[in-house]
């Protein structure tokens, strides 16, 4: 199926929802045959001409996903569903994905407390032969 301009001219602004309506109101498909067209336009799963809001990207970053996921569905007016293939589609500049990162900061928040766990232990046995 060939898109409507308006509807190639959004999705490639990264204006899924806006896409997603013009190919509703200009050919009459329901909402998941627009999807379905609008997503097929778009190049691989991780949809590279849509670019995430720097916010979201900051949070995957720091391996929020979920705070991420949130935002991207409230900035482009789409569903969790989508939400969640675009975050977790995405790629730090180092080519990680998002599950790559969030895993990478719970192992250092699992070193931060044990270090800090060893360093109780320590002190404690410090202060006990005072």
């Amino acid at each position: 199926m060939q898109l409507p301009d308006e509807a190639i001219a959004a999705a490639e602004n990264g204006d899924l929802s806006r896409a997603i309506r013009v190919v509703q109101d200009q050919t009459g498909l329901r909402y998941e045959s627009a999807e379905n067209a609008v997503e097929t336009y778009l190049p691989e799963k991780g949809n590279p001409l849509v670019e995430l809001p720097p916010d979201a990207i900051q949070y995957l970053l720091a391996g929020r996903k979920a705070r991420a996921v949130l935002l991207i569905q409230w900035r482009f007016g789409i569903e969790r569903d989508q939400a969640e293939r675009l975050a977790a589609n995405w790629r730090a500049p180092s080519g990680e994905t998002a599950d790559d990162l969030a895993r990478q900061r719970l192992q250092m928040v699992t070193v931060a407390f044990v270090l800090v766990a060893a360093l109780f232990v320590l002190i404690s046995a410090t202060i006990g032969r005072a």
